[in-house]
């Protein structure tokens, strides 16, 4: 099967509009029979679909749509960021500074006023993922926690990608966290 090249300016505006239908339509959350609706209006949209006609078969047109766009949308809005800075600085106030970050795992270690944070980023839905990150990163971190007294917290920022977390879950994975000593923060 040829794979389908379109010329960079085209893809690149059917990427903006497929991302703000996508946006719009709310993607992330809705469930496999909206999407495939939604699917199938991007397949008879004149500013993809229709153009997509113009440079394959009206058979791979959904496919593509799915592929090439979607897939890879979904992607880029799951993703979890490694500038947390923000977030932290609300959190704890003054600045911040990232000193170490472990890209395989979302972790990263930062440098606040009152001393050092540890800090793993993970998706709503599987947050207890993130917990494991971040405490075996501590564990095979031989200077950590710091033995000279230097404050040192363990932070886990849940990324919720769009998707509703009613108040009552957030406060049992507050208090859930804040057992075994680790301070939940959240991002969208």
């Amino acid at each position: 099967m040829n794979r389908i090249r379109l010329p960079e300016n085209v893809r690149r505006e059917m990427w903006d509009y497929v991302s703000q239908a996508a946006d719009k339509h709310r993607y992330l959350v809705k469930g496999r029979r909206d999407n495939e609706r939604f699917i199938d209006g991007l397949v008879h949209d004149l500013q993809v679909g229709e153009r997509l006609m113009e440079f394959m078969p009206a058979y791979r047109v959904k496919g593509y749509i799915r592929d090439a766009f979607l897939n890879t949308y979904s992607k880029e809005r799951k993703a979890l960021p490694r500038d947390v800075d923000e977030i932290l600085s609300s959190a704890y106030g003054g600045e911040i500074y990232e000193a170490e970050y472990k890209k395989s795992d979302n972790v990263s270690m930062h440098r606040v006023n009152q001393g050092f944070i540890a800090v793993a980023r993970a998706s709503a839905k599987r947050w207890e993922i993130g917990v494991r990150k971040l405490t075996s990163f501590v564990a095979a971190s031989p200077k950590l926690p710091p033995s000279d007294g230097t404050p040192f917290e363990l932070v886990l920022i849940i990324f919720q990608h769009g998707e509703t977390v009613a108040d009552s879950e957030k406060r049992l994975t507050e208090k859930a966290l804040k057992m075994i000593n680790i301070r939940c923060l959240w991002g969208y």
